[in-house]
């Protein structure tokens, strides 16, 4: 029996063993796939994290792109430089993910390049040719198309992984059933001596070690989520104490760190949080899903900061609310780039419609799209009469072909804008000139897109030059009377200077010569009275002489042509005194000329006749007894030669500076200082006919300074 007993036992030990065996070698191989199940779901969600972190950086490559196509300034590119020096690094993550098809991965690689090209692309035509272009290649949502196409593709990965999760986890549960099967039946075959309670016990063990090793690595995978999460999240329970928090909360909040604040009381690292909050988190708690898509705040700075935020409570296994998630985004930059394309787009309008000059689009077939109020009030047509037309219904038919082939050129590449001088027909059919300038607006692909017409009323000055151009034809025709008329004045005035030259100068030689006949033959028969009068007679012929030689003079500078030439100053002055000498010498007097004088464009003789004129007079013109001083000097101004005589003479008062410029106009009797009264007038004559001017300096009793100003002769 004990034997038998024994035998029984042994092999009911035997057996025991062998299932104990086969229960391990079976549950070996489950345990194995389960694990493999285990690593592949946290793949998936690996790969699905890295997916989405992709797509954030898409997005904030964007936002950069977006702000500095608005502003221009390098500082928005921030987002965009960071998500080029990221991109790679994730490209490569999802790379080594064994759990992405490679012709997925292939295309999902292809367009994150197409988007950055674009990115690329749209920067630098902004940069070289200004936001209207790079907005021009944005308005063709070829950016937006790649975009959405990536996040089709990401979406479509992540569906396909999603399934796969499933699928795992059904295999995985599957798996854990059958072993927990074996398990069971084989343990409660084995150890059906140890009793139903041991087996129970056994099973409980294990099944509560998987659970909890389970829920265990779904807590590190929801930290992970969170930390790396490209918003500000934190995950609180229901004390409000830290369970999970994002790095990006860290930061934004300026906190120490993630392992800092986990456990800690919100409330306690932010004790001076408004009550406002506090009511939103109890809210939360209570089970209420808030958000706010655009809060408005004001920093204690005074600058304003947007947040779009959401506060989502969260259950435990009893349906029981165990604390709130929280998430925060700062919008203020896309709030500031709304703003800015706002105000961007009210100042375009603005001078678009409150130009001083029409400001118009045409299409390339000539229809309006576009025309301020200025085109309006030009031509009388409302903007929305306008787009009924074309610039060829309201152009003038005489202007319209060389409009047109203006246009075809600009077409055709062959000019980038152009200007004229066109009467477009208003509506009350009248009239109205125009000057027109014209651009050209093209589509990427270099296709027309439409002209950017410029239109300013030159009605008033069209008018004004037709009037004008009649106005000098009625000149041109009063000035060919008026030569015709001068030609004969001077026709009559050289008859004259010949009756003057020789008929009224013979009878005065004639005196001179019997007046002197009488003084020399028959001095010894007259008395002093007699003599007296034939001295008379001889000084009042020389003194008529004078005169006329003088008006002959002032006639030949009105009638003689004359032609400007390099005259040297230092041999013109030599000339006068030269002429002057015996006077100079007669008087005593002294003439100080300054030396290297510069040369002038000037008539050498007419120079010479204006200088001999200045000096004599500044010899004559002093009081008795007094040596007559004269200094001639010169100074060079922009283009012109001041020469100035100053003279020690008996001066001039200033209500004389202009009348003794007259022809026989005299200050002083002939008794006092003799003359024609004719010299000054032959010196404005002549520097009139030089083109150049003269003045005067002087008081009386203090001298005078004559000046005459002549061009100045360029240095070959």
């Amino acid at each position: 029996m004990k034997r038998s007993l024994s035998r029984q036992l042994n092999f009911g030990f035997a057996a025991t063993l062998i299932l104990l065996l086969l229960n391990a070698v079976i549950s070996y191989r489950n345990i194995l796939r389960l694990a493999e199940n285990e690593q592949s779901i946290n793949q998936s969600y690996q790969t699905i994290a890295n997916l989405e972190t992709t797509l954030s950086t898409l997005k904030d490559a964007e936002t950069g792109q977006r702000g500095y196509l608005l502003t221009g300034q390098d500082r928005y590119l921030e987002p965009y430089n960071r998500a080029i020096a990221s991109i790679n690094q994730r490209v490569q993550t999802l790379k080594q993910s064994e759990a992405i098809e490679p012709q997925q991965l292939q295309r999902l690689e292809q367009l994150i390049t197409d988007k950055f090209a674009e990115l690329d692309q749209t920067i630098q035509v902004r940069r070289t040719e200004g936001s209207n272009a790079a907005l021009q290649i944005v308005r063709l949502d070829r950016g937006k198309q790649i975009m959405d196409e990536i996040r089709q593709q990401i979406s479509a990965i992540e569906a396909q992984k999603s399934q796969q999760l499933q699928q795992r986890t059904r295999e995985s549960q599957r798996n854990l059933n059958t072993t927990l099967l074996t398990f069971t039946l084989v343990t409660g075959t084995s150890f059906a001596l140890l009793g139903l309670i041991s087996s129970g016990f056994k099973r409980y063990e294990i099944e509560q070690n998987r659970s909890e090793r389970a829920l265990k690595e779904r807590e590190e995978r929801l930290q992970l989520f969170v930390k790396y999460a490209p918003v500000s999240v934190a995950m609180f329970d229901r004390s409000m104490r830290y369970i999970a928090v994002s790095q990006r909360w860290i930061d934004d909040y300026h906190l120490k760190s993630i392992e800092s604040v986990l456990g800690q009381s919100h409330y306690a690292l932010f004790p001076n949080l408004p009550e406002r909050w506090k009511t939103l988190h109890q809210r939360g708690l209570n089970g209420e899903s808030i958000k706010n898509e655009s809060d408005r705040y004001v920093l204690p700075d005074g600058t304003e900061q947007f947040l779009r935020w959401e506060i989502q409570p969260w259950w435990g296994g009893n349906t029981a609310v165990h604390g709130i998630l929280i998430f925060v985004e700062d919008i203020t930059f896309q709030k500031q780039i709304e703003a800015e394309l706002r105000e961007s787009e009210e100042q375009f309008r603005a001078t678009f419609n409150q130009a001083a000059v029409g400001i118009a689009h045409v299409s390339p077939t000539g229809t309006w799209l576009r025309t301020n109020q200025k085109i309006c009030e030009i031509v009388g047509y409302s903007s929305e009469e306008l787009r009924q037309l074309t610039f060829q219904d309201i152009t003038h038919p005489d202007d319209l072909d060389l409009d047109l082939n203006y246009v075809q050129q600009m077409l055709a590449g062959k000019i980038q804008t152009y200007s004229m001088e066109k009467r477009y027909i208003c509506k009350d059919r009248s009239i109205v000139w125009i000057n027109l300038t014209v651009s050209l607006v093209r589509e990427p692909n270099g296709s027309p897109k439409y002209f950017i017409s410029v239109i300013e009323d030159i009605d008033d000055r069209k008018k004004t030059e037709f009037a004008l151009q009649q106005l000098n034809e009625t000149l041109e025709q009063r000035i060919e009377q008026r030569t015709a008329q001068l030609t004969e004045i001077n026709q009559e005035l050289e008859a004259f200077t010949y009756t003057v030259s020789h008929d009224l100068r013979a009878p005065l030689r004639i005196m001179q010569g019997f007046s002197q006949a009488l003084e020399e033959d028959y001095n010894d028969r007259l008395d002093s009275v007699a003599t007296s009068y034939i001295q008379n007679i001889g000084e009042s012929a020389v003194q008529m002489d004078t005169l006329i030689h003088d008006l002959l003079s002032y006639s030949r500078l009105s009638r003689t042509q004359i032609q400007l030439q390099p005259i040297d100053l230092n041999d013109a002055i030599a000339a006068a005194l030269q002429q002057l000498n015996a006077t100079i010498q007669e008087r005593n007097a002294t003439v100080d000329v300054s030396p290297n004088l510069p040369s002038v464009m000037a008539h050498r003789s007419t120079l010479i006749q204006v200088m001999v004129n200045l000096i004599s007079n500044g010899i004559k013109f002093v009081e008795p007894g007094t040596q007559p001083i004269i200094k001639i000097s010169a100074h060079i101004k922009e283009n012109s030669v001041r020469l100035s005589f100053k003279d020690n003479g008996i001066g001039i008062a200033s209500q004389y500076h202009d009348r003794i410029f007259g022809v026989f106009e005299r200050l002083h009797g002939v008794e006092s200082f003799p003359g024609t009264g004719i010299g000054l007038a032959i010196v404005r004559k002549g520097i009139d006919r030089m083109s150049g001017t003269i003045g005067l300096e002087s008081k009386p009793g203090e001298g005078s300074q004559f000046w005459i100003s002549l061009p100045l002769a360029q240095s070959p």
